[in-house]
């Protein structure tokens, strides 16, 4: 499969999800080169069972936005927004990581999810 059809097919399921659900709570992330807002440094957390939009977006160049243990993995190329829909049925803390090389930094742009 090619890598924007599988994208897309990742990232057109976290939309439609996202206009069925209005009582969603939304959270804005901002990824940058080497962070995940909010959180820089700090966990994002979440409450388990509760459904989230997250709102990514970049602030200088595209960066990758994944969390192996929930099966997300999308990129957020800057000047759009791309939400994710989230509904922790795990807790724990889980490494957010960045999939796209964004600069001499990258292998240390990782986030922490912690869902409790």
């Amino acid at each position: 499969m090619k890598p924007a059809l599988a994208l897309l097919l990742l990232v057109i399921p976290a939309f439609a999800g996202c206009a069925s659900s209005p009582d969603a709570k939304t959270l804005d992330v901002a990824v940058k080169r080497y962070d995940y807002t909010p959180g820089s440094g700090e966990p994002l957390n979440l409450t388990l069972g509760e459904t989230v939009v997250l709102r990514l977006h970049s602030t200088d160049v595209t960066h990758g936005f994944a969390i192996t243990e929930y099966g997300i993995q999308t990129e957020v190329p800057p000047g759009q927004v791309v939400e994710v829909r989230i509904t922790p049925d795990k807790g724990g803390d889980f490494t957010i990581y960045c999939t796209v090389f964004c600069g001499t930094g990258h292998p240390q742009h990782k986030g922490v999810l912690h869902v409790a």
